[in-house]
């Protein structure tokens, strides 16, 4: 239930989000799409160590606020190699938006709902050519994406689709949160 999982990201302690759930179909399959809402956030560019000091202080159970630190982790751990800087010196830009961070929390919170113990992906299906982002035009897979691929041995799979297919937030949970792929 979308109520439960929300609850639980409340224990973030902000506010000004919303998650809704709507029937969709992909690729022939019916299945359940949560969107977060969150207003334009001005605040977007927030660091790590502050994501990490929120999660630490929110009233979250013991396994979501372990999974949503080390996704976060992974995140700053590739964006620290890619800069060149201390993981807690790293200034999140999309990542660090409000609607993010419930992506992030609201995922492993569904996990916990869900008792899912353990994750196994397939391959990640990653586009080509470039995309834009914070930091201006990128290649696509953005780099972000790659190094956390590279990271952790997650298997990615080239299409020749030309718009980006994994996000470094969705690669980060997939490539923290699997047991395998």
């Amino acid at each position: 239930p979308v109520a439960d999982i929300a609850a639980i990201v409340q224990g973030l302690g902000v506010e000004g989000w919303t998650l809704d759930a709507e029937p969709t179909v992909r690729q022939g399959l019916s299945a359940t799409r949560a969107v977060v809402g969150a207003p334009e956030d001005h605040e977007h560019h927030r660091p790590y160590r502050l994501i990490r000091e929120r999660l630490e202080a929110a009233v979250l159970p013991a396994r979501v606020r372990a999974r949503a630190l080390a996704v976060f982790a992974a995140l700053a751990a590739a964006e620290g190699a890619l800069h060149g800087m201390d993981p807690d010196d790293v200034e999140f830009h999309e990542v660090g938006a409000l609607d993010a961070i419930v992506d992030v929390v609201g995922t492993c919170a569904a996990l916990e709902v869900l008792r899912i113990d353990r994750v196994v992906c397939s391959p990640i299906a990653v586009g080509r050519g470039t995309i834009t982002a914070a930091h201006g035009t990128l290649p696509n897979p953005a780099p972000a994406v790659v190094e956390l691929a590279a990271r952790r041995g997650v298997p990615l799979n080239g299409t020749e689709e030309p718009s980006e297919l994994a996000t470094p937030t969705g690669v980060a949970l997939m490539a923290t949160l699997a047991a395998e792929f």
